[in-house]
């Protein structure tokens, strides 16, 4: 987590795309700063401010390692600023009365503009009648304020607790890109210094880069316009077929690299398209081909912890729902490789309890989310029938199913899933 202090002044009127940063005077150059920002966080670990390993600025460290899916901290935000975009949140008390995921509805407590201000919602007339003009500033009150840091990696003794600045589904290229013009700075995390090498050995040497940011642009304006054609049904009617734009995309892959070399199956944005493919898949009615595509995206992918893959895997787990449900007669079981539908129940309830763990992880086992997640699990568990999760002859019937799957898909057996028992 790099922390950085500014100020920007200057006597130019801003213009967009002209802004240059300030001299940056970092946190741990501030003792005083340090202990008070320290002191704010409630934490089992000794944490402490210094010299980022990454950029220029300020890094959080922990002395004492950190094992995955655990509370690194919890702090009461300085300030609470719900954007007018988000009219379901209570400015006061932060509560979301959109109905969530395996929880009770609160339709009842629609949130309200102030009277006053016409900027602030309020969830309540209780809340409603406390009268504030502005109440965008808190301290103190209810566990829900809390700002709650997870780990979703084991964190060794004197590492940097990082967080990501980016949507990880981004290609290297946008990635730093977006990092240089939005924090002014060239990142050189793991992740970017081994894409970055895996790809010039691709392409025969680091002078070659340059040529693929365009393969990639191609693979997203691609899928793009296919879900645009989706959403929009004859108005672009040359993206209209799943199947076509696959060929397509493979057509872009093929021509990225030198002749024997193939796009890595785990570099973005192929994990990214692949699944965006197998929701259109899925939207054609073609639970098939969107299966195949579903898991090679989740699966063949190099990001397989974080609330990214969580959100992924119920796309995938709602694809395996629907092949499950595929009446007896369906030309899917035609192909002696296609697994029977007990087997892909199997495997959907092993997808929902991996899902879950990881939600739990990630979100936090108290998360309404995370919550909901295992509340399906135990509902499709029970749905199925035995074996029940938790006993031996399900680990078994999961990992015998699971192999018929990914063997059907033409996905190693080494990027199955792995839950726990197994």
């Amino acid at each position: 987590m790099t922390v950085n202090a500014s100020n920007n002044s200057g006597a130019r009127p801003f213009i967009d795309d002209d802004l240059e940063p300030s001299r940056r005077e970092c946190i741990h150059d501030d003792e005083k700063l340090c202990k008070w920002n320290l002191n704010r966080l409630v934490s089992s670990f000794p944490l402490e401010i210094r010299s980022s390993t990454i950029c220029k600025g300020s890094g959080l460290f922990t002395s004492a390692a950190i094992p995955e899916g655990h509370e690194i901290y919890h702090v009461l935000p300085t300030m609470d600023n719900i954007t007018a975009d988000n009219p379901s949140f209570c400015s006061y008390c932060l509560k979301n009365t959109q109905e969530v995921l395996g929880g009770p509805s609160k339709a009842n407590e629609e949130t309200k503009a102030c009277s006053r201000c016409k900027v602030a919602r309020y969830c309540s007339k209780f809340v409603r009648q406390l009268g504030k003009k502005y109440r965008l500033w808190f301290r103190g009150g209810s566990s829900q304020r809390y700002l709650r840091v997870r780990s979703i990696k084991p964190i060794a003794a004197g590492e940097e607790i990082t967080i990501c600045y980016v949507d990880p589904a981004l290609t290297l290229t946008a990635r730093k890109a977006f990092l240089q013009h939005e924090y002014f700075f060239d990142c050189s995390c793991n992740r970017c210094k081994a894409e970055r090498k895996e790809c010039s050995s691709l392409l025969g040497g680091t002078e070659k880069l340059s040529t693929l940011p365009q393969y990639q642009q191609d693979i997203v304006q691609l899928i793009g316009a296919a879900v645009k054609a989706a959403k929009y049904p004859g108005v672009f009617p040359d993206y209209e077929d799943p199947a076509a734009i696959e060929t397509r995309l493979r057509t872009i892959t093929v021509n990225a690299f030198p002749p024997g070399k193939s796009w890595p199956e785990h570099m973005e944005p192929l994990p990214s398209a692949r699944l965006s493919l197998a929701m259109l898949y899925l939207g054609k009615g073609q639970p098939v081909p969107a299966l195949r595509n579903a898991l090679k995206a989740q699966l063949l992918s190099s990001r397989r912890r974080g609330r990214e893959w969580v959100n992924d895997m119920m796309d995938v787990i709602t694809i395996l729902i629907v092949a499950a449900s595929l009446p007896p007669d369906s030309s899917a079981f035609m192909d002696k490789k296609f697994p029977p539908s007990s087997d892909i129940h199997n495997v959907t309830v092993g997808y929902f309890i991996a899902a879950a763990d990881q939600a739990s992880g990630v979100f936090g086992a108290e998360a309404e989310y995370a919550k909901g997640i295992s509340h399906m699990t135990n509902v499709m568990a029970k749905q199925k029938g035995p074996p029940m999760p938790g006993s031996k002859e399900f680990i078994e019937a999961f990992v015998s199913a699971q192999r018929k799957l990914l063997e059907w898909a033409g996905i190693p057996e080494e990027n199955a899933v792995v839950i726990r028992g197994m």
